[in-house]
């Protein structure tokens, strides 16, 4: 079962694994996280997923069945997304102002981190990899924002309605180029938006 065919979701005290689409569900003991709010599992390898809480980063490498607790790097997060291609290198958004807004990278596992420059400068709600160019990855942060090397440095994207904040950003999983950002202004009424040249 790949990883797009398997879904996990983490509740209080546990977590839930389905193999069926979510038809049943299949509860999973070791997650000592009280109150998991984030969860992804790795593309390239479908048995390792990380979760976090409030606490602390968690990473299973065997499907849920055991988690090790990582920690985070300021204390929060709001947002982390793991390389299609490489499970270990995961980047993440944080919600406390301490790490300024600046995505976070980290290539082995979780372990340690290194920030990025030239970031958004406010929490960052959402991040996305280009999947067919692993180097290219976005975020959104109020604005939305784009990274070519592996989230290094960031540059401000233009053209989407400046009265509407950026909160989701999404990637089209096989085709290059086609980026997908979710905006709201908490007022009327929220749009998505499509580019097909990279934003």
């Amino acid at each position: 079962v790949n990883a797009l065919q398997t879904a996990k979701i983490g509740v209080p005290v546990t977590a839930y694994k389905s193999a069926d689409a979510g038809a049943t569900w299949t509860p999973l003991p070791g997650l000592s996280s009280t109150s998991p709010v984030l969860l992804e599992v790795s593309r390239s390898s479908p048995s390792t997923a990380y979760t976090v809480d409030s606490n602390a980063l968690y990473r299973t490498m065997d499907s849920g069945a055991s988690w090790s607790s990582i920690g985070l790097p300021y204390g929060s997060a709001s947002s982390f997304a793991i390389d299609p291609s490489n499970p270990s290198i995961i980047y993440m958004g944080d919600t406390s102002w301490v790490g300024v807004g600046n995505p976070l990278r980290s290539t082995n596992g979780g372990s340690t981190w290194t920030p990025a420059s030239g970031g958004p400068g406010f929490p960052v709600d959402s991040i996305a990899i280009d999947p067919t160019n692993t180097t290219t990855l976005y975020c959104a942060s109020g604005g939305l924002y784009k990274s070519i090397n592996s989230g290094a440095n960031w540059v401000a994207l233009s053209g989407l309605p400046g009265s509407h904040a950026v909160r989701l950003v999404a990637t089209h999983p096989t085709l290059p180029g086609v980026v997908f950002a979710g905006l709201n202004n908490y007022a009327d009424y929220a749009q998505i938006f499509k580019s097909k040249d990279g934003g």
